[in-house]
């Protein structure tokens, strides 16, 4: 929690809409201040960018639709904001050192650690 209202208003803002493919500068004209002012607080309490936390925000929809449904990889990408399949799967791997096919699967056996 925090009582900086820039911080509260552009994060909240994120994860309400990072599905709906916002970007970073949507985040910014959103709250209405400067790159610069909105990326600092970020790096204060989260430490990373806006841009990582669209991204993460992001990532944990992806792992819940893998989890709770059977739905391809292009919808999943969709829905959780990615504008292609490539991409989603780059960021994927990328974060957690699986595929989202191997996640999906080690979920289903019961060997999912992350949330």
């Amino acid at each position: 929690a925090s009582d900086d209202e820039i911080f509260v208003k552009a994060l909240r803002y994120i994860r309400r809409l990072a599905d709906s493919r916002i970007q970073i500068e949507d985040v910014f004209a959103h709250v209405g201040r400067s790159r610069n002012t909105v990326e600092t607080r970020f790096r204060s309490f989260l430490g990373h960018s806006v841009r990582e936390e669209i991204v993460l925000t992001r990532l944990r929809r992806a792992r819940s639709l893998l989890r709770q449904t059977r739905w391809p990889l292009h919808k999943i990408a969709s829905a959780s904001g990615f504008a292609t399949t490539a991409h989603f799967c780059r960021a994927f791997k990328q974060d957690g050192g699986l595929t989202p096919t191997e996640y999906r699967s080690r979920s289903e056996h019961g060997a999912d650690e992350r949330n």
